[in-house]
């Protein structure tokens, strides 16, 4: 399936915030992608399109060499297509060419899918937050990719 990748803008939000409604049990509101777009200047968003729908978003924070994957979802009409995968690779390939030498995230321990992708995408598990999710409880795995060394 084709795919492009572009920075989020405001008029993409509407659609946004219906796919993190459709992901998450506790999504983002719009006023949390608003600030992250308006306000804060290390935060860097994108949406990967499927013809002119919006597929799927990502959205990280970059501070010097390191980065942290906040949010990240593929509506669920195009999931199990590889567009997560390659918005994943192409964020990645963004990160290495600003020198990113580690990229963090959370994932629900449950999520045997994000998990999967990650560890196929070079991630690795190195620990876990308690308690860290809200409706349902449930801790969070922490996931570090690490850049090759050159």
């Amino acid at each position: 399936m084709d795919c492009t990748f572009e920075k989020m803008k405001i008029g993409d939000l509407e659609e946004v915030v219906k796919i993190a409604g459709v992901s998450f049990s506790q999504p983002w509101t719009r006023g949390m992608f608003e600030s992250e777009l308006l306000k804060n200047p290390f935060s860097e968003q994108i949406v990967f399109k499927a013809g002119e729908r919006i597929a799927g978003y990502l959205c990280f924070w970059a501070l010097f060499d390191e980065a942290h994957i906040l949010d990240f979802a593929v509506h669920p009409d195009f999931r199990r297509m590889g567009l997560g995968e390659r918005a994943l690779l192409q964020v990645m390939d963004q990160m290495r060419q600003k020198n990113i030498k580690k990229i963090f995230l959370e994932v629900r321990e449950s999520n045997q899918a994000a998990i999967a992708l990650y560890e196929k995408s070079g991630f690795l598990k190195i620990g876990a937050r308690k308690g860290y999710y809200s409706n349902p409880k449930e801790n969070a795995a922490i996931f570090q990719w690490t850049a090759p060394e050159n």
